[in-house]
């Protein structure tokens, strides 16, 4: 068996063609500074003892479904330390990959995991707070409720409707790969407004959205509430979140029927 050195593991954390937004995300979202930290370690551990990354993954997936049942059953803190675990080797599995190498179905894999924690987090959270009684305004418990898992929801929604585009504007020539809205392709197919662009670069900026509305921040801001017993807080923070993938959820709807009215538009291509 190979052995790994701790050396190699922390020259290769990094993915050396990783986009700006990749760094930016890397370098000021607490949790995944945080992550890249402290990953070296567990890496070093896990590639030395014959693990593969995919198996990583998976023991990520299971943390998430731990934590939801935690939550579910009323044991928050014990909650709250596997959705740090889960970050941690969702963080870690990446790292593996880029030592030893990924399979061609490990990156897919890999988005399960956040297929898992949007269906079930907010959602089982939302359960908790219900089950303690927590109230904010005039929303009642069974408001409360309501709201987390329709924040499951929207998230849900949101990544099925992008999956959608995603393929179909890959179909179209219109995209090579990654964001249906990423504007204009290297021959010029595709774009989307400038207004458009700057509105959603600015309310889906990688710091905003990396601290607060995305894995990284629901983690923080989950994992803190639990560990402090700020329930109220933690149920206002869930309205924000229902707030912004509802905002989210309509500019996506919004820039679909732009991104259809210009392919529309476009000639189909011959080659």
């Amino acid at each position: 068996m190979q052995h790994y050195t701790l050396k190699e593991i922390r020259e290769k954390r990094f993915d050396p063609k990783r986009s700006r937004a990749r760094i930016i995300s890397e370098r000021y979202v607490v949790l995944n500074a945080i992550g890249k930290l402290v990953s070296p370690y567990p890496t070093y551990a896990f590639l030395n003892l014959g693990l593969t990354p995919d198996v990583i993954t998976l023991v990520s997936i299971g943390f998430i479904i731990a934590s939801a049942g935690f939550f579910l059953a009323g044991q928050s803190v014990l909650a709250a330390i596997g959705l740090l675990c889960f970050l941690l080797c969702d963080s870690v599995d990446g790292d593996m990959a880029r030592v030893r190498g990924s399979t061609r179905y490990g990156g897919v894999i890999d988005s399960y995991g956040a297929d898992f924690f949007y269906a079930l987090i907010p959602s089982s959270i939302g359960f908790f707070l219900f089950s303690r009684g927590t109230t904010i305004a005039a929303f009642s418990p069974e408001v409360v409720l309501m709201i987390a898992v329709s924040v499951s929801l929207t998230f849900t929604l949101y990544r099925s409707i992008n999956i959608k585009l995603v393929g179909f504007l890959e179909r179209e020539g219109a995209i090579t790969k990654g964001d249906a809205f990423s504007g204009m392709n290297s021959e010029g197919k595709f774009s989307v407004s400038l207004w458009a662009r700057k509105v959603v670069k600015l309310f889906r900026h990688e710091v905003v959205k990396g601290n607060f509305f995305s894995e990284p921040g629901l983690v923080l801001w989950f994992s803190l509430g639990m560990f402090t017993g700020a329930y109220a807080a933690l149920a206002w923070y869930l309205v924000a979140l229902l707030f912004y993938n509802l905002v989210w959820l309509l500019i996506t709807l919004v820039r679909s029927y732009i991104t259809f009215l210009h392919i529309e538009k476009t000639p189909h291509s011959n080659s």
